[in-house]
C-alpha cells in the first residue's frame, strides 16, 4: 500500500516525537500531520486527507471524545486509535464500543505499530465489503426484476439441504402454496417428490454442472402431480452455493392421451404434424396464432417449405431431422423461427416420428412453445449473472475451490498477482505441493479440521510464487457437505497476502528485542 497519512491529536510535542520515532522504527511508511488542538484537528481532516487519526484524550478545550463525534459527523471509515494515558480503563472501553478502533497507553506504546496496520487493514477490508455489497445490490436489481416477472416457474434453492431461499409468483402459482408457505422449506418438507430423486440430479449436478430439461412429477399443495421439466444452473449465494432452477410445467402434454381433441383444439402451445418433405399436415389454432396466420387452415395452405418459411436458419431442420431419426424424439430443441410478417420468435420444439411397418417415416409430431419473453428473461438474467462473477473475479482475494483431496478445481485470477501463476497453472495442483514444508503440519492439522465441520478454519502458511519466492497468506477454508453431512463434497478456501504485516510484524518484534 501507499504511505499512511497519519492525523495524531497530540498537544505535547515530546509524546508526538516518541510516537513518530516508534513508528519509524518499526520501518512504517507514513506522513504526519500534528493536530495540538480542535482547530488544526479540522484542518486537518479538511487537507491532510487522513486514513488514520491517533487521539490523545485530554487537549486544551477539546478532548478525543469531542474529536470522535466530529469523526462520525464525517461519516469517516478510516482507523481511528485513541493513545492516552489520562482514561480509565472503563472510558477506553466505552469509546471502543461506540466504534473506536483501539486504545494504547502513552506507557506502553510497542504494540502502536502493529494496532495501526491491523485497524487500517481491517477498515479496508470493510470498504472492499461494502463496495461489493453495493454492487452486488446494483446487480440484483437486475436479477429480481427478471426472476419476479418470469412466466417461467423459478426457484432459488441452496444446494447442501434443498432448502428454498426464493421463488417467483409463478412457482407459487404452479405448487398452490403462498410464497410464505415455500421460503425456508424443502421440496422434501412439504413432500413434493420422491427425496431419492433429489440426490441423483445433485450427483448430476455435480458432474455436469448444470441440468436441461430433467423430467420429474411434483405434488403441488392440493395433492395433484404436475409432470414438469425442470433446468438447474449452479449460482452463488452470499456465503455458499445455490441453485437457480427453472421449471416447465408439462402436465397438460402428458394427459393429452386421455384429452388429446380438447388439447389440441384450446391449448396454448402449438401442435402440429409435418410431412417429411416439409409440409403441414396439420396444425392447430394455437400454432397458427403463434406464427400469424388467421388459421391453422391458411398457415397449411401457405407454408410450402417448413426449412426456409418457418426455420429462420433452415439448418436448424436439418439439425432437427438428424436427432429425431437418431433418438426418435426431441424433447426441448430450441430455434429461431419466423412469423408471417417475418419477424422472428424463440419457439421451444417436442418431437417426434411416426414411420410405418417398414420402418420408414410417415410424418412428423410435436408441440411448438413461444419461448421469446424466457429467452430474453434468460438473457437479462446472464448478464446480471455476469456483472456478479465479474465482481467476484476482480476480488483481490485468491479465491479457490478444492476436491475433498485438496485439489484445485477453481482459482480466482487474481492468483496471477499473488503468487505469479495464471489460474489454468494450479488447477489440479494441491496447495500442499507449494507450501513451505515448515507450514505443512500446521496446515494439515487445519486441513483436517474440514472434514469435521462446516465451521470456517483460518491459518497463516507461506506459498511458494512461480518466482520462486514464498508469500505468507491468510487462508481460511469452508467445506460444503452431502445432504447426509457424511461427506465432504469440496472446500473453498479464500487466501489474502499478508507478507507486509507479516514483515511489520518482523520488525516490531526486532525492535521489542533490542528495546528490552
Amino acid at each position: 500500500m501507499s504511505a499512511y497519512n497519519i492525523l495524531h491529536l497530540e498537544d505535547s510535542k515530546t509524546d508526538a516525537d516518541l510516537v513518530k520515532r516508534l513508528l519509524h522504527k518499526a520501518g512504517l511508511d507514513f506522513r504526519y500531520f500534528l493536530a495540538p488542538d480542535k482547530e488544526s484537528y479540522l484542518r486537518g481532516l479538511s487537507e491532510f486527507t487522513p486514513n488514520v487519526i491517533l487521539s490523545d484524550h485530554t487537549l486544551p478545550g477539546f478532548n478525543s471524545k469531542m474529536a470522535y463525534e466530529i469523526y462520525t459527523e464525517k461519516k469517516l471509515i478510516i482507523p481511528f486509535i485513541l493513545v492516552t494515558g489520562t482514561v480509565s480503563e472503563e472510558f477506553a472501553v466505552d469509546m471502543m464500543k461506540t466504534g473506536v478502533d483501539d486504545y494504547l497507553l502513552k506507557s506502553n506504546l510497542q504494540r502502536l505499530p502493529q494496532a495501526i496496520t491491523q485497524a487500517y487493514q481491517k477498515r479496508e477490508n470493510s470498504k472492499k465489503i461494502k463496495a461489493a455489497e453495493t454492487a452486488l445490490i446494483k446487480s440484483n436489481h437486475l436479477f429480481n426484476a427478471a426472476f419476479f416477472t418470469n412466466p417461467t416457474p423459478m426457484i432459488i434453492s441452496r444446494v447442501r439441504d434443498g432448502q428454498f431461499i426464493e421463488v417467483n409468483p409463478s412457482f407459487v402459482a404452479l405448487m398452490e402454496y403462498s410464497r410464505e408457505e415455500l421460503i425456508g422449506k424443502t421440496s422434501m418438507e412439504l413432500n413434493m417428490y420422491d427425496p431419492g430423486k433429489r440426490a441423483m440430479f445433485l450427483s448430476k449436478l455435480a458432474t455436469l454442472s448444470h441440468l436441461k430439461n430433467e423430467e420429474n412429477l411434483m405434488r403441488t399443495k392440493s395433492g395433484k402431480w404436475k409432470t414438469v421439466l425442470f433446468s438447474v444452473a449452479p449460482i452463488e449465494l452470499e456465503d455458499e452455493p445455490g441453485m437457480l432452477i427453472t421449471l416447465l410445467d408439462m402436465t397438460g402434454l402428458r394427459d393429452a392421451e386421455h384429452s388429446y381433441r380438447n388439447i389440441f383444439e384450446n391449448t396454448q402451445e402449438g401442435i402440429y404434424q409435418s410431412s417429411p418433405e416439409g409440409r403441414f399436415i396439420r396444425c392447430n389454432p394455437a400454432m397458427a396464432k403463434m406464427f400469424g396466420y388467421a388459421s391453422a387452415e391458411e398457415l397449411i395452405a401457405s407454408v410450402k417449405d417448413i426449412a426456409r418459411e418457418i426455420y429462420a436458419d433452415p439448418q436448424d431442420r436439418i439439425n432437427m431431422r438428424a436427432l429425431v431419426k437418431q433418438e426418435t424424439k426431441v424433447i426441448g430443441y430450441e430455434f429461431k423461427a419466423l412469423k408471417k410478417n417475418k419477424e422472428t420468435i424463440w419457439v421451444k420444439a417436442n418431437i417426434h416420428i411416426n414411420k410405418d411397418a417398414k420402418g420408414a417415416i410417415q410424418y412428423y409430431e410435436g408441440t411448438l412453445e413461444d419461448i421469446t419473453k424466457r429467452k430474453e428473461a434468460e438473457e437479462r438474467l446472464a448478464q446480471s449473472y455476469e456483472r456478479f462473477k465479474l465482481l467476484a473475479e476482480n476480488m483481490s482475494d485468491m479465491v479457490g475451490l478444492h476436491n475433498p483431496q485438496g485439489d484445485y478445481t477453481y482459482v480466482s485470477p487474481s492468483c496471477e498477482k499473488i503468487l505469479g501463476y495464471k489460474p489454468e497453472e494450479l488447477i489440479g495442483v494441491s496447495p500442499f505441493s507449494i507450501m513451505h514444508p515448515e507450514d505443512l503440519e500446521v496446515t494439515t492439522k487445519v486441513y483436517e479440521k474440514c472434514f469435521l465441520t462446516e465451521a470456517s478454519q483460518t491459518v497463516e502458511h507461506r506459498f511458494k510464487a512461480k518466482n520462486g519466492d514464498y508469500i505468507w497468506l491468510e487462508s481460511t477454508c469452508v467445506s460444503t457437505f452431502n445432504e447426509e453431512k457424511t461427506e465432504v463434497i469440496r472446500i473453498q478456501s479464500a487466501s489474502r497476502d499478508i507478507s507486509e504485516w507479516k514483515k511489520s510484524e518482523e520488525k516490531l518484534n526486532e525492535y521489542l528485542k533490542s528495546a528490552g
